[in-house]
C-alpha cells in the first residue's frame, strides 16, 4: 500500500497545481469517444509517443526486472517498428504494421516479429467501404479494461509496458471482410472473420494466423449519430463454439471538461480457454475530467462477470507536463477489489528532438487475480531511446 499512498500523493500535487477544471475549447471530448467508421479509421495512428506515427523507429532498451522468485535480473532489447500507408490507385489504400524485436538477457537471446496489421481498404462508393486483410479493430471506451474489444483474444503481444493501451495498440490484428457504410444516421460496420489453420507459431516469421483466426466469427457495430455531447455503439458478436454476444459504448460530456463513458457486454463465455461457457456480464463504468493544466484524470469501475473480479482503475495522461513542451507524463494503478493482486505503472517521455525520445517507465505488479494465491511482488525499470527515420 505503500505505493499507492506515494500515488496519491503525487496526484493530489498534480490537482493543486492544475487549478480549476479546463475550458471546452481546451478538451477533446473525442479523445475517449469510440472509433468512427471513415475512410481512414483503420490507418490513424495510436495517439502515444511523439513520433509514433507512420515510418519506421529504432528502439534500443535496457531493462531491470526484480524476480517474484527472488534477485533481479536484466535485459537489452532492439526493436524495430514500422507503420506504413499507400494510396495505390484512385480509392484504394494499402496498409502494413510490423514489430521485430530482438530480446537479450536471462537465459539467451530471443528473436520474435508481429504482423500486426496488413490490409487493403477500398472506397466502393460514397459511404461505402471494403477492407480486406488482417485488422487491429479495436472497440471499447474504457480507459482500462475493454469488455466489447472482442478481436483481443490471442492477439496479445509480449512487450514490456503494462499498461492496457499500449497493449492493445500494438497487439496482432485479425483476418477479416469488414464492410462499413456511413450517412448521415451514422455508420455501421460488418466484419466476417474465417477461421484460418494452424501453422508453425514457434518460427520468427510465423504470422500468427490461427491465434486470432482460431474460429469463424462475425462481429457487428452500429454508431447512430445522436448529437455532438454524446456518442453511441451497439455491438453484436458471433463465435463459432460460444454463446452470442451483445455489447454497447456509450461517452458523454458533462460541462466544459467532464467526460463520463460506460461499457457493457453480456452473453455466454468462457473465463479462459477450455474453461466451460457461462452467462456474464462485464461492464466499465468511468469519468475523465481535464484540468487547465492539460493533465487527464480518469477513475473507472471494472467487472468482468465470467472471471467474477471487479477491479477500481486510475489513469493520468499529461502531454507536455508542467508546462514543459515535449514532457509527457502518464501513470495508471489498478487494484482487485476482490483480491491483493494490483498493478501500476509510471512513464516519462522526453521528445529530444523531431525524430528522438527518450522514455523511463517504472512499473510493477503485486499478487494475483486468484485471491488464494500467494502475492508475488514483481518491478522493472525500463530506459528507452527511440529513433525515428
Amino acid at each position: 500500500m505503500g505505493f499507492l499512498r506515494a500515488l496519491g500523493t503525487v496526484v493530489s500535487l498534480l490537482l493543486a497545481a492544475a487549478g480549476p477544471p479546463a475550458a471546452a475549447a481546451g478538451f477533446d471530448p473525442l479523445a475517449l469517444q469510440p472509433e468512427t467508421a471513415d475512410a481512414d479509421d483503420t490507418a490513424a495512428a495510436p495517439a502515444s509517443w511523439h513520433g509514433s506515427g507512420p515510418g519506421l523507429r529504432l528502439e534500443l532498451a535496457r531493462e531491470q526486472q526484480e524476480r517474484a522468485s527472488g534477485g533481479t535480473q536484466g535485459y537489452g532489447s532492439v526493436v524495430l517498428d514500422f507503420r506504413g500507408e499507400w494510396r495505390a490507385a484512385a480509392g484504394l489504400r494499402l496498409a502494413l504494421s510490423n514489430r521485430y524485436e530482438r530480446r537479450s538477457g536471462g537465459d539467451g537471446t530471443r528473436q520474435r516479429n508481429a504482423l500486426r496489421e496488413a490490409y487493403a481498404s477500398l472506397a466502393a462508393a460514397p459511404g461505402w467501404y471494403v477492407d480486406l486483410g488482417r485488422i487491429n479493430w479495436r472497440n471499447g471506451v474504457g480507459s482500462g479494461y475493454n469488455p466489447t474489444d472482442y478481436l483481443k483474444r490471442g492477439a496479445d503481444i509480449e512487450q514490456g509496458s503494462l499498461d492496457p493501451r499500449a497493449q492493445r495498440e500494438n497487439r496482432l490484428g485479425t483476418v477479416m471482410l469488414r464492410q462499413q457504410w456511413v450517412g448521415a444516421a451514422g455508420s455501421a460496420q460488418l466484419a466476417l472473420i474465417p477461421a484460418l489453420a494452424a501453422g508453425p507459431e514457434s518460427s520468427l516469421t510465423a504470422p500468427g494466423w490461427s491465434r486470432t483466426n482460431r474460429d469463424r466469427a462475425a462481429l457487428l457495430k452500429l454508431s447512430p449519430s445522436l448529437d455532438e455531447h454524446t456518442s453511441l455503439d451497439l455491438l453484436a458478436y458471433a463465435r463459432a463454439g460460444e454463446g452470442p454476444q451483445v455489447g454497447a459504448n456509450l461517452t458523454r460530456l458533462l460541462g466544459a471538461a467532464w467526460v463520463v463513458h460506460a461499457e457493457f457486454s453480456s452473453g455466454r463465455r468462457a473465463a479462459a480457454d477450455g474453461a466451460p461457457l457461462r452467462h456474464a456480464d462485464d461492464s466499465a463504468l468511468g469519468l475523465a475530467w481535464t484540468t487547465a493544466a492539460g493533465a487527464v484524470l480518469t477513475l473507472e469501475h471494472q467487472r468482468d462477470g465470467a472471471a467474477r473480479q471487479r477491479a477500481l482503475f486510475a489513469r493520468l495522461a499529461w502531454d507536455d507536463a508542467f508546462g514543459i513542451a515535449g514532457l509527457d507524463v502518464s501513470a495508471f494503478v489498478r487494484r482487485t477489489l476482490d483480491s491483493p493482486a494490483r498493478r501500476w505503472q509510471i512513464e516519462l517521455g522526453w521528445a529530444a528532438g523531431d525524430r528522438d525520445d527518450i522514455r523511463l517507465r517504472w512499473a510493477g505488479s503485486h499478487g494475483a487475480a486468484d485471491p488464494a494465491a500467494a502475492l508475488t511482488p514483481r518491478h522493472s525499470l525500463n530506459l528507452a531511446w527511440l529513433h525515428a527515420f
